[in-house]
């Protein structure tokens, strides 16, 4: 079971990646080729500038944070002769440093999708976001558009909170659920030693282990794109520390949570 899930990732992650790589390359390639030529009504590209409440950006901060600690610790167990891993890895044998720090960011991961949950079971604000990230109809339209003015079509407005955010969103509570139940089959070894069969452990191995390389991928491809690299908001979209996002001039307040 284990190698056949591990045959389907090294298919899935080329695939998946391969297309975040090339859908950002067209939009690259659109937005730079319409401000040379100084096309009217090039941009913003999308309907209104987004915003995030406090309470937003506080779990995207915990977030960054734990996702960040989780892959460096992580692959240092995989890598540990990298440079980056040495300094971690390098107390391995008084002390489980990277195992303490995986752990620790593991737990603030879980603590902060909890926090989420809480969140938007008391926020109306929150949960009118959180509704907005619904896959739509509309969505499947604005795909289909964005693919037509990649290929030489005319311009598309897409929603605020379009298939982009809505892919993020998604794709994040996908893989924390995924790398959760992975990771305490992991954590707590000698309960799943016990009670689980071989084939369990070694299947929760390998889906861990492949995840993450797809989470790291998909955050560095898709992600670091539409936050530093989209002409739109380069060199940074400012969304998730100020609450507003400006796109060529154009800015939204906060309204109070």
């Amino acid at each position: 079971m284990a190698a056949l899930v591990r045959r389907i990732y090294l298919v899935l992650i080329p695939l998946l990646v391969g297309l975040m790589f090339l859908h950002n390359v067209l939009d690259l390639r659109l937005k730079v080729r319409r401000r040379r030529e100084n096309v009217p009504g090039a941009a913003p590209s999308v309907e209104e500038p987004r915003a995030m409440y406090l309470n937003e950006r506080i779990q995207h901060l915990l977030l960054a944070i734990s996702f960040l600690m989780l892959i460096v610790t992580g692959f240092a167990l995989k890598f540990p002769e990298a440079f980056w891993a040495r300094p971690i890895v390098t107390w391995e044998s008084r002390w489980p440093l990277r195992a303490w720090l995986h752990r620790a960011a593991a737990g603030v991961l879980i603590g902060t999708a909890f926090y989420h949950v809480i969140y938007l079971g008391v926020s109306r604000p929150g949960r009118r976001h959180w509704m907005q990230l619904w896959p739509r109809r509309r969505d499947l339209g604005e795909i289909l558009g964005a693919i037509r003015q990649y290929l030489g079509g005319s311009l598309v407005r897409l929603s605020t909170y379009n298939y982009i955010q809505k892919a993020e969103y998604w794709a994040l509570v996908w893989g924390t659920v995924v790398m959760a139940a992975t990771g305490f089959v992991l954590w707590f070894n000698d309960f799943s030693l016990r009670y689980l069969p071989r084939w369990a452990i070694d299947l929760a191995t390998t889906i861990h282990y492949y995840e993450a390389i797809l989470a790291g991928l998909a955050v560095l491809v898709w992600h670091c794109y539409w936050v530093i690299f989209d002409p739109d908001h380069y060199p940074m979209d400012w969304l998730w520390w100020t609450g507003t996002s400006e796109a060529h001039g154009k800015q939204v307040e906060v309204p109070a949570e």
